[in-house]
């Protein structure tokens, strides 16, 4: 912990207190390292405290984050904050349980500092008295940039201070993915998102979310015209929650990368997806509807999408995988994927590619490699030039 302090005091941008599980004697449970990484031209250090443990999770626990979270009040350099798995609750509960004092004190240091720009705090168990305190703070940090808050166990009624303190916010990124906030939790904090005009990026992966979530996740897909980044995986949003998220896509043409992968949609709700959502969008260079139920009528909407609209000069990668497609709408995608700008395009765990469409597969496989090539190619002339 003092190279942790010493390193804040030199002038460090980066805090990590994260703890993690690695072979190795139990005698040695806490290591802590510093790495310095000085640019050419650029003073800037990345601190990591690091706990090492044999089979175990043992957390650094809340004095060594109560320390750091002193010098975090007093320093303008610090712009970068992770705390993953350091500091675990016991049979007390509460905002007294050692996790707790650890994440209150760093709440209350991002109350006299500014300057920091981003806050990770991950595999917590962060209790809703807490998130009460982290609202607070958020409400007297009007500058920070990016919010990670996963795997941290938060509920429903977790989400009402969140919403309440980013209403007007300027948050740029949000991340509250493997919680169970259920459609409730989601249109709650939809509802404090909705006033933020900066949000880029919302990532709500296994939250819950249902029909009634993604239709709140629509009034922030219309409200922000500059959202570019959605991604809702490992959700149940269903036909119904893909078509009102289409709604929320014809008004935002910013989207630059969907991930609606394993929400059970099928083909009313791609078609919902590719006539209104997609059908005039200039921008999207990523979609991912992996492991949906998308049969070969979907594959049919996708092609026309591929081809007919903006996305065939924007998109350029598309994932199928684990749907239902057989053998026509595979061979559909495939006819099509030339006069594309596809460069990864994943059709595996449907149906097996019999007869006529063997050819085309591997003739496709071989045009997305060339592709590939020719970019990463570009990509190094570039940095030489």
């Amino acid at each position: 912990m003092e190279l942790a302090i010493a390193a804040l005091r030199d002038g460090s941008e980066h805090l990590n207190l994260v703890a993690f599980d690695r072979g190795g004697s139990e005698g040695e449970l806490f290591s802590y390292e510093v790495q310095r990484d000085r640019p050419a031209g650029e003073r800037q250090y990345s601190v990591g405290i690091r706990r090492e443990a044999a089979a175990h999770e043992y957390p650094v626990g809340a004095e060594g984050t109560v320390a750091v979270s002193k010098y975090v009040e007093g320093s303008v350099s610090i712009k970068h904050i992770c705390l993953h798995g350091n500091a675990t609750t016991d049979e007390r509960s509460g905002p007294r349980s050692p996790g707790q004092v650890g994440i209150v004190a760093m709440c209350k240091a991002l109350h006299r500092n500014q300057s920091v720009l981003s806050l990770s705090i991950r595999t917590i168990d962060v209790t809703d008295d807490t998130c009460r305190v982290l609202g607070d703070a958020l409400t007297h940090h009007p500058t920070l940039e990016h919010l990670r808050l996963s795997k941290n166990n938060l509920s429903i009624r977790s989400m009402e201070p969140l919403a309440n303190a980013l209403r007007g916010h300027q948050l740029s990124e949000l991340e509250i993915s493997h919680n169970t906030i259920t459609g409730a939790g989601a249109e709650l904090l939809c509802s404090g998102l909705v006033s933020n005009a900066n949000m880029r990026s919302l990532i709500l992966d296994e939250v819950g979310l249902n029909r009634a979530g993604a239709k709140a996740v629509a009034l922030v897909l219309a409200a922000h015209r500059r959202l570019a980044r959605v991604s809702l995986q490992c959700n149940t949003i269903g036909d119904r929650g893909a078509e009102a998220l289409a709604e929320g896509l014809a008004a935002n043409q910013a989207v630059t990368h969907l991930n609606l992968a394993m929400n059970g949609i099928g083909d009313a709700g791609c078609a919902a997806l590719c006539s209104k959502g997609l059908a005039h969008h200039p921008c999207l260079r990523e979609l991912n509807l992996r492991g949906n139920v998308l049969g070969d009528p979907s594959a049919e909407a996708l092609a026309h999408v591929l081809t007919a609209c903006p996305a065939k000069a924007s998109l350029t990668a598309l994932d199928l995988d684990l749907n239902f497609l057989g053998d026509p709408g595979i061979g559909c995608i495939l006819n099509v994927l030339p006069a594309t700008s596809l460069r990864y395009c994943e059709l595996w765990g449907n149906t097996v590619l019999p007869g006529d469409s063997f050819p085309k597969w591997t003739e496709s496989q071989q045009l997305l490699q060339s592709r590939q090539q020719s970019d990463a190619e570009d990509s190094q002339v570039s940095k030489l030039g």
